[in-house]
């Protein structure tokens, strides 16, 4: 009898391992549907004229424009890494309001 309740209990669980795995996989596929449904919105967006390519007005146009002393300054200061600092300090306090429910 202690036979067919090991096999029993086994049994049980190995369908609440299959259960679980079956929401773990149900839960992935939501959350890539929500996150393709976020990318094409974006993408439905139009690009403004003065933001394209060719035109005279384009962030990269705008960026050869200038100095090239201001660049040798911007090296030297090492402003990327004082924008990683700062965003990732940004980044934590979005997190920590976010965490605690714009509770504080």
């Amino acid at each position: 009898m202690s036979d067919f309740a090991d096999w029993l209990v086994t049994l049980v669980k190995a369908l609440f391992g299959f259960v679980w795995d079956f929401l773990i996989d149900v839960a992935v596929f939501l959350l890539e549907q929500v996150l393709l449904a976020i990318s094409q919105t974006f993408n439905l967006i139009i690009v403004p004229c003065f933001m394209s390519v060719g035109s005279a007005l384009s962030l990269g146009a705008q960026f050869n424009k200038v100095p090239s002393y201001v660049w040798f300054f911007a090296g030297h200061l090492d402003l990327t890494g004082c924008f990683k600092i700062l965003s990732c300090a940004i980044i934590f306090v979005f997190a920590r309001k976010l965490l605690t429910l714009f509770q504080w």
